[in-house]
């Protein structure tokens, strides 16, 4: 680099945007203790290129758009002419966000390694950095080779939880009012997923970038599933596993039709209304608070227990032990004549 003129005492600083580079996060939730869990959170920065000194490092979260990631810069003087000119036409095809590359290795890099942090105990979480839409991690000064890893613990921290079942069930119509997929020949829905989850609220003072959280209690594993991003003062949903001694059965009947209700050009529509029926049984030995969510293609006429209704119908339910739960819906659908 050659400099116009002599600038003695002065500090040349070069910043740049490099590859062969990244961090992923996962998650430990402990379950041991009522209503408070024991959120573990740390990272493996995964180094291929780069020999790091004692660098100051921070964790970028949320979605970084960094639009010509994978074109070289002229000054590295890496290519031909005709060679950058072509990668800047490809780059619509090319072009990859950085944190869909972390999270897509979070999987294969924490899951073996997991199950033997059990409940760590890493401190509170510090105060990170905002940078608009962006949440910056502060990791202290690392060393790191090429083709090393690195383990930085984040932070442990109590947050309040609760048991939740959720039991989602799909539209049965599309927009036409075709049934997708064609239901069985006795109406009954193939069978339900009925998920035990936790419902977590994120009372420390950093977001929770999405990443795999592994849920123990006692030492013992009992699942893991993505815990999804969740700002400061936000709840989320983590998956535990299936509900194998909760059952569920859903049937949806077509009780009115209306036919030539409306004509769309020269299609004519019937107008139909269907009654869906829910049935919960629970075979616990102690009460448990279940969500159902019903997606609906049509405009919801009544549920009983009264439901939420937005783009589609929910309801929090609690049953006792031993116990059975019906709930019913009636909504309304035009559909080909």
């Amino acid at each position: 680099m050659q400099l116009t003129e002599p600038a003695r005492g002065q500090t040349l600083t070069v910043s740049f945007l490099g590859r062969g580079i990244t961090w992923t996060p996962s998650y430990l939730v402990d379950i041991s203790t009522e209503a408070r869990a024991r959120l573990s959170a740390k990272a493996l920065i995964i180094n291929e290129t780069y020999t790091l000194r004692t660098i100051s490092t921070q964790l970028v979260t949320g979605f970084p758009h960094v639009k010509f990631a994978d074109i070289f810069s002229p000054i590295g003087m890496r290519q031909s002419l005709d060679e950058f000119l072509q990668a800047l036409a490809m780059r619509e095809p090319r072009r990859m966000e950085v944190s869909h590359r972390v999270l897509a290795m979070a999987p294969e890099a924490t899951f073996a390694r997991e199950a033997m942090d059990v409940a760590p105990a890493y401190g509170v979480a510090e105060e990170g950095l905002i940078a608009e839409d962006l949440f910056l991690y502060p990791a202290g000064r690392i060393s790191l080779e090429p083709d090393q890893v690195a383990y930085v613990p984040l932070f442990t921290e109590a947050v309040p939880y609760e048991h939740l079942y959720k039991w989602n069930i799909p539209s049965t119509t599309d927009e036409t009012g075709r049934s997708m997929p064609p239901p069985p020949p006795d109406g009954r829905d193939r069978e339900q997923e009925i998920w035990h989850s936790l419902r977590l609220e994120n009372t420390t003072r950093v977001p929770w970038a999405a990443a795999p959280a592994q849920t123990v209690q006692d030492g013992m594993i009992l699942g893991q599933d993505t815990l999804e991003h969740t700002p400061p003062g936000a709840e989320t949903t983590l998956r535990i596993t299936r509900a194998l001694d909760v059952r569920a059965e859903q049937q949806e009947r077509e009780i009115e039709r209306t036919r030539g209700a409306r004509q769309i050009g020269r299609m004519q529509y019937d107008l139909v209304t269907i009654r869906g029926e829910l049935s919960v049984t629970s075979f616990r030995q102690e009460a448990i608070t279940l969500e159902i969510t019903k997606t609906l293609t049509g405009e919801v006429q009544s549920t009983n227990p009264e439901a939420k209704v937005e783009k589609l119908a929910t309801g929090l339910q609690h049953l006792n032990p031993l116990a059975r739960q019906e709930v019913t819906y009636v909504y309304r659908i035009y559909v080909h004549s």
